[in-house]
């Protein structure tokens, strides 16, 4: 996974791997993983965050060709480069 800058001495635990994710996974789908900048900006580099996935639906119903929003990452891509379930 790439670090954007900035978060390079955050600590952000990766949600777990869930039948949902699994599931978009096999259909194609990607599905974004959202970093909470906000928490950045309010306590400074030494904190410890949980990042959050896009809602389902939405993953769901976006088109596969479209692009992730803005700010975020793709899940599984993430879960890949930090050691996590492998598909």
């Amino acid at each position: 996974m790439t670090v954007r800058k900035g978060f390079d001495l955050m600590t952000v635990k990766i949600p777990t791997m869930s039948i949902a994710d699994k599931l978009l996974r096999k259909m194609g789908k990607r599905r974004a993983l959202i970093f909470p900048a906000a928490a950045y900006k309010k306590f400074g580099p030494y904190i410890s965050v949980r990042a959050r996935k896009e809602s389902f639906l939405s993953a769901l119903l976006r088109p596969q060709s479209e692009e992730l929003p803005p700010g975020t990452v793709d899940y599984y891509s993430s879960c890949e480069g930090l050691g996590g379930e492998s598909f």
